[in-house]
Formats: C-alpha cells, sequence, structure tokens
C-alpha cells in the first residue's frame, strides 16, 4: 500500500512539473505579446516569441501568468505564496495579496485593462476576484 502511494506522489509530482512548464502562457494578440514560464522565471517577448527576455520576477515555482493588453500589468501565482503583481511592464513585482488567506492557487486570468483578475483556490475550490488589480480580493 505504501509503494502505490508512494508511486502516485511521484506521478503528481511530474505531472506539476509538466504544467509548472507550460502553465500560464497568456498572448496579447494586438501587441504579439506573450509570457511564459519556465525553470523558475517568468519570460516576456514582444515580437510573437522571436525573442524572450526574463521578468524582473524573483526565481520562484510560478504556477500561472496573465496580463493586460498593453503587457504593463502582469499578475503571476506562485506555488505555496500567493501572487505577485507587476504594474510597470514587468520590471519589478510585489505581493498582492490583499485579503487572502490561501496560497494554493491553480493559475490566474486577467482582463485586457489588467484591473480584473480571477484565480482559484485550489484548497477550498473558490473562485476570488478583483476589480482593482490584485489590491482586494472577493470570494465568489
Amino acid at each position: 500500500m505504501r509503494e502505490r502511494n508512494g508511486e502516485r506522489e511521484r506521478e503528481r509530482e511530474r505531472e506539476r512539473e509538466r504544467e509548472r512548464d507550460y502553465a500560464g502562457a497568456g498572448a496579447a494578440a494586438n501587441l504579439g505579446a506573450a509570457q511564459a514560464l519556465q525553470n523558475g522565471h517568468l519570460w516576456k517577448s514582444t515580437d510573437s516569441g522571436a525573442n524572450w527576455a526574463i521578468l524582473g520576477a524573483p526565481q520562484k515555482s510560478y504556477l500561472g501568468v496573465a496580463a493586460s493588453a498593453d503587457q504593463t500589468k502582469i499578475a503571476a501565482v506562485v506555488e505555496n505564496e500567493g501572487i505577485l503583481l507587476s504594474t510597470d511592464s514587468g520590471a519589478t513585482f510585489a505581493p498582492a495579496n490583499g485579503g487572502l488567506t490561501s496560497t494554493l492557487w491553480s493559475g490566474i486570468t486577467s482582463s485586457a485593462d489588467g484591473l480584473k483578475l480571477a484565480d482559484a483556490d485550489k484548497a477550498n475550490g473558490f473562485i476570488y476576484t478583483s476589480s482593482d488589480g490584485g489590491a482586494a480580493w472577493n470570494r465568489r
């Protein structure tokens, strides 16, 4: 029984690794811009993926990323930590966990203006939304 549980846990970890490598790819078609997660970094392209640059976010285990259409506001979910937000096109990031108690988030999405955000709490199954760019969150 323990061996089976250990194998299940290893398979779950392999699945989480695959999700981290590809999770959160977002795009703003009107700018040909995109963000991606890989190797603990957030990356950004503004030329449809021809060139990529690492953003100013700390190296973490990211689960998802979303951005405003103009790429000035970027929100990222950090595994077991919460949400980081940039309002300067990814040069700097700060926690955006106002009112959130869980750190078990699954991903994030953003409106075109970057002010409306939504995230799912894996621990409780609730959806949380923000209408002010992540300053405050409400359970739905």
